[in-house]
C-alpha cells in the first residue's frame, strides 16, 4: 500500500512539473520544486484545522489546571492530622500516638493512627482519604467523613469533683477491688455489678456501672481496680504500662479523648505500681503519679500530693467485723 502511494505521489509532482513548462530531459541542474498552490491551499487547510482544534484544547487545559491548582490549594487546608484525631479519638475515647498522613500515587491520602507498644506498631486504624472531600474509608471498608463534628461522648455528672477543686487537687482515685486476672470487664459483667455493690462503690459512684468499655485500660497481669478521675472534664489522660522486672516503659494502655472517669486494672505486684497516669488539664499543666495499695496501712495512696484518694465504705451486710 506505502508503496502504491508513493507511485501515484510521484506522478503527480511529475504531472504539475510537466504543465508548469519544464520538461524529463531538461539539464537543469535546479531540483524540480512541488507544486506552490496546491501545497498553500493544503497546508493552510491543515493549519486551519489544527488551529480550530488546538485553540478550545489549549483553553480547556489551561481551566482544568486552574481547576486543579485551586483543588489543590482546598486540600492543602485540611489539617489532617488534626481531622484524623478528632474523628478517631472522640469515637473511641483514646488518641493515637502517632497518626501519619502519606498521599498515595492515586491522589487519595493515607492515614495511619497507631501506637507503639513493647517495641512493635498497635494499628488502630487506617483512613484513605479523598483529599478534596476529607472522605473516604476505614481500614475496614466503612464509609467516613472527617468533616463530621465529634461523637457524643460518656460525660456523667461527678459530685466528686467539687471536692477536688475545694481540695486544689488535679485527680481523684478509688480503689475498688481485686479483680481477678481472667475477668473481662464489660457493662453486663453481673459478677464485676455485684463486687461494685460489696465495696460500697454503687454507693459512692452512682455512674460507675454505666463505664463504657472505651473507659477502661488494663495491663497485662493486673489485679487492682481502680476508679480515676480528672477534675477537668476536658483533661488529657495517658496511661503508660512499666515491665518492673526490666525497669523499662512498654507504651501506651489507655490515652483518652476527654477527662471522663474511668477505671483501670493494674499491679500485680503489691511492691511497686507498674503504670504512670498523667493527666493534662485543658491549660497545658500536668501531673504524673502511680496508685498503690501501701503497705503500711493497707490503704489506696498515690505518690503525688496533689491526688485524692476516696475511700469507700462497704454497705452494712458487707461489713467486715473489726
Amino acid at each position: 500500500m506505502k508503496k502504491f502511494i508513493s507511485l501515484a505521489a510521484a506522478a503527480l509532482i511529475l504531472a504539475a512539473f510537466t504543465a508548469c513548462g519544464h520538461d524529463g530531459g531538461s539539464s537543469q541542474d535546479d531540483s524540480p520544486s512541488l507544486p506552490k498552490p496546491a501545497a498553500t491551499t493544503a497546508e493552510t487547510e491543515a493549519a486551519t484545522t489544527a488551529a480550530a482544534r488546538t485553540e478550545p484544547a489549549e483553553t480547556t487545559t489551561a481551566a482544568e489546571t486552574t481547576e486543579a491548582a485551586e483543588s489543590s490549594t482546598e486540600a492543602a487546608d485540611y489539617d489532617f492530622q488534626a481531622l484524623a484525631m478528632r474523628y478517631y479519638g472522640s469515637r473511641s475515647n483514646h488518641i493515637p500516638e502517632f497518626i501519619d498522613v502519606e498521599q498515595q500515587d492515586d491522589g487519595t491520602v493515607s492515614i495511619h493512627l497507631y501506637d507503639l507498644f513493647d517495641g512493635h506498631t498497635a494499628t488502630c486504624d487506617w483512613y484513605y482519604i479523598d483529599p478534596n472531600t476529607a472522605k473516604g474509608t476505614d481500614i475496614l471498608g466503612r464509609d467516613i467523613d472527617l468533616n463530621f463534628k465529634e461523637a457524643e461522648m460518656w460525660s456523667p455528672e461527678v459530685e466528686q469533683r467539687s471536692k477536688l477543686s475545694d481540695n486544689g487537687s488535679f485527680c481523684g482515685i478509688s480503689y475498688i477491688c481485686y479483680m481477678p486476672g481472667g475477668m473481662e470487664y464489660s457493662q453486663t459483667n453481673v459478677a464485676l455489678r455485684e463486687m461494685f455493690l460489696q465495696s460500697g462503690a454503687l454507693d459512692e459512684f452512682g455512674f460507675i456501672s454505666e463505664v463504657p468499655e472505651k473507659n477502661y485500660a488494663s495491663t497485662s497481669m493486673g489485679t487492682e481496680l481502680y476508679l480515676i478521675i480528672p477534675r477537668d472534664p476536658e483533661a488529657h489522660v495517658v496511661v503508660t504500662q512499666y515491665d518492673m522486672d526490666s525497669d523499662r516503659e512498654l507504651g501506651r494502655i489507655y490515652s483518652s479523648y476527654n477527662g471522663s472517669p474511668f477505671l483501670l486494672r493494674c499491679n500485680y505486684s503489691d511492691i511497686s505500681s507498674d503504670v504512670r497516669i498523667t493527666v493534662t488539664d485543658n491549660e497545658g499543666v500536668h501531673q504524673t503519679f502511680s496508685p498503690y495499695i501501701s503497705l503500711m496501712d493497707g490503704k489506696p495512696a498515690a505518690d503525688c500530693a496533689s491526688v485524692t484518694v476516696f475511700e469507700l465504705v462497704p454497705p452494712e451486710p458487707f461489713r467486715q467485723d473489726q
